[in-house]
C-alpha cells in the first residue's frame, strides 16, 4: 500500500509540473517578447526538471525504506514461522516416545493370575472303609480302598489314610505307614495325585488303587497285630481342590482301615 501511495504521489507531482510551465510561458512571452521569454521558458524548464529529479530522488529513497521494511517484516514472519515447525515437530516427537513407551508397557505387563476355583457344594457322605475285596488287605500285598456312601465324583475325590488317632482335615496329620519307608503311596503328595476310580468304583464307591502296581501297599514287619488307620476323604465339589491336608476334612461314619498281618 505504501509503494502505491508513493506512485501516486510520483505521477500528480509530474502533471502539476507540465502544467505550471505550460500556464507560466504565454505570460513571459508577452511581458518581455520572445527572446526573453525563451530565457525565461528555459529557466523554468530547467527550475521543472530540477524539482522532478530532486521528487525522484526523495521517492527512491522512500522506495528503498519500504523495500527494507518489507524484508524486515518478511525476515521475522519467516523465523517466525520455522519457530512453529519447531514446535511442532518437538511435539509429535514426544507424543511418539510416550507411545512408545506405553507399547512397551503393556508388552511387559504380566498375565492375570488365574482365578481360584469357586467353592461348591459338599455332596460326598462317606459311610464305611474296605481294604480290599472282602475287606482282607493284608501288609505286603497290593489292595484297593473301597470308600462306600454317596455323591461322590470318581475322577476328582480323593483319600489320604492317616494314624489312626489323628484328625481329618488338620495340618499335623501323619500319613500312615508301618515301618516309615518303602509304602505305597510314599507320603502325602503321592496321596492326592492316587486315582480313585478303578473297577468297581461308582457315584456310591471310591475305589482308590487298582490292587496291582498302582494300588495301595504297606511293608511287612513281621508283626502280628492288625493296624487299624484312619481314612480322610477329599469332597473336589467342596473346595475345587484336593491338595492341602485340609481339603481332606471328610470323615467318613466309619473311617478305619483294618491292615491285616500276612500270617
Amino acid at each position: 500500500m505504501k509503494i502505491q501511495s508513493l506512485a501516486l504521489i510520483l505521477t500528480f507531482a509530474l502533471g502539476a509540473v507540465r502544467v505550471n510551465a505550460a500556464v507560466e510561458a504565454p505570460a513571459d512571452i508577452e511581458e518581455y517578447g520572445e527572446e526573453e521569454a525563451s530565457g525565461v521558458k528555459s529557466q523554468s524548464s530547467s527550475e521543472t526538471v530540477a524539482d522532478l529529479l530532486s521528487l525522484m530522488q526523495e521517492t527512491e529513497g522512500e522506495l528503498m525504506d519500504v523495500h527494507e521494511d518489507a524484508g524486515r517484516d518478511e525476515g521475522e514472519a519467516g523465523a517466525a514461522r520455522r519457530r512453529r515447525r519447531r514446535r511442532r515437530r518437538r511435539r509429535r516427537r514426544r507424543s511418539s516416545s510416550k507411545k512408545k513407551k506405553s507399547s512397551s508397557k503393556k508388552k511387559k505387563s504380566r498375565p492375570a493370575p488365574a482365578p481360584a476355583p469357586k467353592a461348591g457344594k459338599a455332596d460326598a457322605r462317606p459311610t464305611k472303609i474296605e481294604a480290599g475285596w472282602g475287606d482282607l488287605g493284608k501288609r505286603g500285598e497290593h489292595f484297593t480302598v473301597f470308600v462306600l456312601g454317596s455323591g461322590f465324583d470318581t475322577a476328582k475325590d480323593r483319600i489320604h489314610v492317616i494314624h489312626g488317632n489323628d484328625v481329618c482335615g488338620s495340618s499335623s496329620a501323619r500319613t500312615a505307614t508301618t515301618t516309615g519307608s518303602g509304602d505305597i503311596p510314599a507320603n502325602f503328595g503321592a496321596w492326592t495325585k492316587l486315582p480313585c476310580n478303578s473297577v468297581g468304583a461308582s457315584g456310591s464307591k471310591l475305589a482308590c488303587g487298582d490292587g496291582e502296581s498302582t494300588g495301595l501297599r504297606y511293608v511287612d514287619d513281621h508283626w502280628v497285630d492288625t493296624y487299624d488307620f484312619k481314612v480322610c476323604v477329599c469332597d473336589f465339589s467342596k473346595k475345587g481342590s484336593c491338595s492341602s491336608k485340609s481339603d481332606f476334612d471328610v470323615t467318613p461314619n466309619n473311617p478305619t482301615l483294618q491292615i491285616q498281618s500276612v500270617v
